[in-house]
């Protein structure tokens, strides 16, 4: 469920943006998605931390597991900034 939340948001990142006000703009693409990015931004660290913990104490293919799950899920954080790294920068540069 969380990599297809996180593929999901890495689609959506380039498309981000808008005002919830605007007739064109969607809903998804104007408020839930950049929520669900910000969320992502923290629960996805504190996952891989949680994954190296579990994986600590297991031997074998258990460990094969974790180390998977672990290398996925950095590789999907990283496309996920990358993917949403237009959005930041307009987002802060209308702030600034």
């Amino acid at each position: 469920m969380l990599v297809s939340l996180l593929l999901a948001l890495i689609v959506l990142g380039p498309f981000a943006g808008g005002t919830a006000e605007d007739p064109d703009a969607s809903i998804v693409l104007s408020v839930v998605a950049p929520a669900f990015y910000v969320i992502m931004l923290f629960v996805l660290p504190l996952d891989i931390t949680m994954s190296n913990v579990f994986m600590s104490d297991k031997q074998g293919e258990e460990r094969a597991r974790f180390r998977f799950i672990i290398r996925t899920e950095v590789a999907l954080f990283v496309l996920m900034l990358l993917s949403w790294l237009p959005f930041v920068i307009r987002l802060l540069k209308s702030a600034f």
